[in-house]
Formats: structure tokens, sequence, C-alpha cells
């Protein structure tokens, strides 16, 4: 009796190891199971508290985007640039009320002399009281350039080119029109004003010149950037380098710096005296500074990235529009960033590229069910780019 007392827990030990030993071998999640263990974790696993994971096409880290450069021979520094060519208004009539009055016989009009040099004439004025159905009338002589019924609180922005004006002056008139013969008319125009406007060349062309040395002169190709720290942008900012143009645009302020990029022989660098200049188009008034040319050894391959991603047809028939949220990490030198999905292009300009997230919405006819490649590329900048995520809604 006591023999068999002993041998029971005995015989239980063993049982209980086998079952341990068992539970160490199998599977995780079948362990878990067994012992009814709930493993959800609480710390969210969403890497976007914004978007849901489910909603997530894919993700990529895709990092430096752009041409880099090699050695730098030589650096040279400028002053910086001041370019005006601004629009001037120069108000040649201004009457807060102007009544205007016409009947069958006889119009009601106002002749305004236009004095010389000017590049356009802007008439402006809002329509006050209207008695009757009159037609509001602008010519210059007998050249008709605005003719309109009009309406109360009915706004006139006229803006008439100098090459059709004829003569010196222009006529602004209250015509009569309608079928009541014995009635007068009436035109009230408010704010009316009569504006010359014209360019003013304060500070049109800045120009450097500076000397290069024979190892520079041998380089590869050169850099040169400038901050633009006041901008009307209303007319475009030129850059030539020996008289080649390396840079036409109409550049926004922002911290950033603007740099082209080209060959030495482009601009036929030489050693000895080289020209670089600065000019402004009508109407842009341009502020740069920290003005800069670097002349480099060599030029290494730009690295862009080429990715293929799946979009499983699931996903692609319900969803309405997919959307890149591009981490922009650090924009070493502005320029053009391009996301090339399958044959379409999506390119920003340098004023729309900041260092934060930056979204590219993308037409779903772009993308198709299954394979699709993608190519981030810059031929202008350099950019460091952190993680690139395609969802879809």
């Amino acid at each position: 009796m006591r023999r068999a007392q002993i041998q029971i827990p005995l015989l239980l030990l063993l049982i209980l190891g086998l079952f341990i030993l068992y539970l160490l071998w199998i599977n995780p999640s079948e362990r878990a199971k067994i012992l009814n263990i709930n493993t959800t974790s609480p710390i969210s696993t969403n890497p976007d508290n914004s978007v849901s994971v489910d909603n997530v096409v894919f993700s990529n880290s895709i990092g430096y985007i752009g041409r880099s450069t090699g050695d730098a021979v030589g650096n040279h520094f400028f002053d910086s640039v001041s370019l005006a060519y601004p629009l001037i208004n120069e108000s040649i009539l201004e009457k807060s009320t102007a009544v205007l009055t016409a009947n069958i016989l006889l119009k009601g009009s106002t002749k305004i002399v236009i004095p010389n040099d000017y590049s356009s004439v802007l008439v402006k004025a809002r329509i006050g009281e209207v008695v009757g159905t009159p037609n509001l009338e602008i010519k210059s002589a007998n050249t008709l350039l605005y003719k309109s019924a009009i309406s109360k609180n009915q706004n006139i922005n006229l803006v008439v080119d100098a090459d059709k004006m004829v003569g010196d002056s222009l006529e602004v008139s209250c015509q009569w029109r309608g079928l009541l013969f014995w009635q007068s008319q009436k035109c009230e125009l408010l704010d009316f004003e009569i504006v010359k406007q014209y360019f003013s060349n304060i500070n049109v062309v800045e120009v450097f010149d500076f000397t290069v040395s024979s190892i520079e002169a041998k380089g590869n190709n050169f850099k040169l950037c400038f901050k633009v720290t006041e901008s009307d942008n209303s007319g475009s900012l030129s850059v030539n380098f020996n008289d080649v143009q390396i840079y036409s645009a109409s550049p926004i302020k922002r911290d950033a710096a603007y740099c082209v990029k080209d060959s030495v022989s482009v601009v036929d660098l030489n050693s000895g005296v080289n020209i670089v200049e600065f000019s402004s188009s009508k109407g842009g008034v341009y502020d740069l500074s920290d003005v800069s040319l670097i002349v480099y050894e060599t030029s290494q391959e730009a690295s862009n990235k080429t990715l293929y991603f799946s979009v499983p047809s699931s996903v692609y028939d319900d969803a309405e529009s997919f959307v890149f949220q591009v981490s922009v990490d650090e924009i070493i030198e502005a320029g053009y960033l391009e996301f090339i999905v399958g044959n379409t292009d999506y390119v920003f300009n340098p004023g729309e590229i900041f260092e934060g997230l930056l979204l590219v919405d993308i037409d779903k006819e772009d993308v198709k069910s299954g394979t699709n490649k993608l190519r981030v590329e810059s031929s202008s900048g350099r950019f460091k780019i952190g993680n690139l995520k395609m969802l879809w809604s």
C-alpha cells in the first residue's frame, strides 16, 4: 500500500515534465492559446497616428537624391545684389464720384489726357446709381476699347496697353441705350481713377568681374548660388556667366539658396578675368545675398533612386486616390525634385520644396493594379530624403 502511494507521485512528476518540454517545443502562438495568454501589445504599432496602417501601400527609406559635386578648386564671393525695375502707378485723375448723363441725342463723357512715356493706362471705377439701360464706353480717339451694359456695384478694371492707344487721351462716356427715347439715362462712377503705369529703370543690371586661376580654368563644373531676401517677381531674374545665360526665372523670397550647376565648358571659363551679370526684366525687384561661385575639379554621378511597388487588386478597386508622403530631411542644394510614376512626371520647383513633409497627389490613372515603377530624381538640386510612404483613400 505504501509502495503504490510512492509510485503515483513519481508518475505525475514524469507527466508534468513531459508537458513542460512540449510547451517549450511548440510555436509561441500555440503555447499562448493553450495557456490562454492575451498577447495584444498596449503600444500602438501605427507609425502615423493620423493614418491607418491598412491604408499604407508601401513605405521605403530613400536617402540622398540629386547630383553630388567633386572637390572644390576655387571659391568666389560677391557683394549683395539689389535690382529694381518696378512698375510705377501714377494717378492722372481721381474722383470720388463722377456722374455722366446721356439722352438719345447726346452722350455724357469725360476726356483725360495721358502724358507720354507709359506702358499702360489703368481705368478703375465702381458703378453707383444707374438710371435706364445705358452702356459705358471707353475710347481712345475713335478706337473702342471697352463697351458694356452696367449695373450697380459692378467693378470696372480696364488695363489699356500703350500700343492700343491712339493719340494722347482717353474718353469715358455714358451712351444712351433702349426704347424710351424721351428719358435721360445716368451712369454714376464711384472711386473713379485713371492711372498711368510705367516701369522705372532704377537699377536693372549689376556686373561682377573676378579672376580665375589656371587650376580653376581646368575644372570640371561650377555652382553659382544666391539667396533671395526680397522679391517682387512680376518680372524675371536673369544671370549671365561670360555672356551665357545660365538662369532665368521669377524666384520667390525664401531662406534656402537658389543654385545653378553646369559644366565650365558651357560658360567658357578661362584663366584670367571672367564676368557674372545679374539683371531684372520689367516688373522685377530683387535683393540677393550670399552670392557665391564655386568651381569643382570633378563631378560624381547623380544618386537617383528607382523603386518598384505592388498595389493589390483589392486596394486598387476600392481606392479613389493615392498620395506620397515624402519626408524631406534636408535641402542640401535647392533645385527641382521629380517623382516619376510610370510615364507621368510629378515635378516640384524649388519654391515648392521645404524641409518637412511633402505631399504628392497621384492620379489613380497613373497607378495600376499589380507592379508599378517609381523613380525619384533631381537633375539640378540635392536632397536628403527620409521615408517615402504611399497611401490610398
